[in-house]
Parts: C-alpha cells; sequence; structure tokens
C-alpha cells in the first residue's frame, strides 16, 4: 500500500442500508464496524485488509470473510465541495456523498458505495470473499465488473490537504424495520436486530448519534435517513495449558472491548478484569491461575 499524502489509512467492515421505501419518510440504513488496521496508528490487526495504489485510485482486497455489499471512505478535515471525482467502474456505480459537522474543527466527508436492494429485499450486488491470494496485477482486474473474485477498485480525488482517511468495507451485520410513510407528528418506532455475531450500537443520522436503544421512537415531523449500527462481537475461547490455569483468549481485530470478571451471575458484581494481558500472534490472551472457586468472564464494550 503506497501512502501518498495521507497520514493514516485504516479499513473496516461495516454493513449497507435498507432500500429508501419512502416521502413525509422514515429511511433506514443498517450498518456494521469492525477496525482493521493498513498502515494505522493503533493496535495491530488479524484481519488487516490489502490495498495497491494511493487512495485517489487503489484496489482493495475484502478481507473480512464474508461477502461485502459496499464500501465506505470517510475523510476527515475536508467538506464535500472539496471531492473532486470518485471512480465509479465497480459493482456498485455511482456512490453517494454526505458531510458530517459534528465536530466542526474537524468536519469529515464520507464516500459511500452501496448496493440497492431488489424487491424480496436480496442485494443487487456483493463483492466475492477471494478464494484465494490475490496478487497486485491479478488486482487490476477489479477494474472489471463482469469479474467478481474478492475485491474492487475505488478511488476519490479532493483539492485540500486531508487528515485522516479511515475506510470501510460494508456487510450484512443486522436488519432494520420500521421504515415507510407516516402523517406528520405521528409517534414512529423503528427497530434493529442484529445478525448473528453482531450486536447492536446505536442510531445515527447524519453521522450524529441519536439513540442507543434497538427500539427507536420519535415524533415524525421531517423526512428523516436513520442508520442502525452494529459492531462485530469477538469469542472468547478458553483452553487449559495446564491443571491448575485456564487461558481466556480473543482476536486483536476487535478495539475497544475488555474484560471483565464476576463471581456469580448477579449484574451488579461484573468488574473490569485486572489480570494482565498478553499478545500471542494475532490473539490477546489473559492467563487465570490459580483456579480456586468460581469466576465467570465477559468482553464488553463500554
Amino acid at each position: 500500500m503506497q501512502d501518498h499524502a495521507v497520514k493514516r489509512f485504516t479499513s473496516s467492515d461495516s454493513s449497507v442500508r435498507n432500500r429508501p421505501l419512502c416521502a413525509s419518510r422514515v429511511c433506514l440504513v443498517a450498518t456494521t464496524t469492525i477496525l482493521l488496521a493498513l498502515n494505522a496508528v493503533g493496535p495491530p490487526s488479524a484481519r488487516a485488509s490489502t490495498a495497491w495504489g494511493s487512495i485517489n485510485n487503489f484496489d482493495v482486497v475484502n478481507h473480512t470473510g464474508e461477502i461485502c455489499h459496499g464500501f465506505e471512505i470517510e475523510i476527515e478535515d475536508i467538506h464535500s465541495r472539496d471531492i473532486t471525482r470518485t471512480y465509479n467502474w465497480n459493482h456498485y456505480g455511482t456512490p453517494k456523498i454526505t458531510e458530517d459537522n459534528t465536530d466542526p474543527v474537524h468536519p469529515k466527508v464520507r464516500i459511500r458505495y452501496e448496493s440497492a436492494k431488489n424487491a424480496d429485499k436480496s442485494w443487487s450486488a456483493y463483492t466475492a470473499i477471494p478464494s484465494g491470494p490475490i496478487d497486485p496485477t491479478n488486482g487490476h482486474r477489479f477494474t472489471d465488473p463482469s469479474l467478481n473474485f474478492g475485491g474492487e477498485h475505488f478511488g476519490v480525488g479532493y483539492r485540500v490537504p486531508a487528515a485522516n482517511i479511515v475506510y470501510h468495507w460494508l456487510i450484512d451485520g443486522g436488519s432494520t424495520s420500521g421504515d415507510g410513510v407516516y402523517n406528520n407528528g405521528v409517534l414512529t418506532t423503528v427497530s434493529a436486530a442484529p445478525a448473528k455475531g453482531f450486536a447492536f450500537l446505536n442510531w445515527s443520522e447524519n453521522g450524529a448519534v441519536v439513540s442507543q436503544s434497538a427500539n427507536y421512537s420519535f415524533d415524525n415531523l421531517v423526512n428523516r435517513s436513520l442508520t442502525a449500527n452494529f459492531i462485530a462481537v469477538p469469542t472468547l475461547l478458553p483452553f487449559a495449558p495446564a491443571a491448575d490455569s485456564f487461558v481466556l483468549s480473543w482476536s486483536l481485530g476487535f478495539a475497544g472491548w475488555k474484560l471483565q470478571e464476576s463471581p456469580d451471575l448477579d449484574p451488579s458484581n461484573w468488574i473490569d478484569s485486572t489480570r494482565p494481558a498478553t499478545v500471542v500472534g494475532d490473539r490477546e490472551n489473559v492467563t487465570v491461575t490459580p483456579m480456586t472457586g468460581s469466576r465467570y468472564f465477559r468482553l464488553v464494550r463500554p
């Protein structure tokens, strides 16, 4: 990956919006995020993505382990008016460009390539899981949308210097319900349900969080386009290397999660574990020894 005038270029998986159905309307989007590091500041990833080129013109391999239905590029410290071009000859066509001014000092622009949905609610476009390693020369074939073997070609041009750049693969991490046409002033409820292996994170609109409840109710006064954000849940794997100890292990690819423990399953008794963690390969391990009494463990994301 050649890093051209880019301070940070990371990748993650996310999922895609449901096709808007409606006008006084509520439109829903479902997204999932798994942070994956590529030439980035932060912890190493167990599933780092592979890309060739610069942000203006690059091939990228789908290393999520999932069939993807889109791709999003987030550029910090620029405005949407600064975007000069996008590369559209891929499985998703022309992207949607939005601007997030939640932090007015550091605005963000999101360039979102996403699949539409068919009438039967199936996805109309996808990026396949690679069947094996893809070398840079074969990556150039990503410019041919008639092929689908595990990657895409994207590109964004802009006229001013940018700060951080992050990209996300979009995967189907959950479903939403409640979109449609409503009379103004009517109490409206939208619901989000995570797919297996994912957890609901929040509802957002134009990049700003509006609710942390999976069932979000509001008085419908204007057209809204809401995003249900999901996050992949890491698997906590125990194994016993010796008779008087055991090890708890989880992938490094999940940033922001921490280990908690409790002597029972009382919700008030969970505390952050102070046991030291060590990195072994692409996993984080915590050893529990000696094995006395009963202890329960879980991974949580604040």
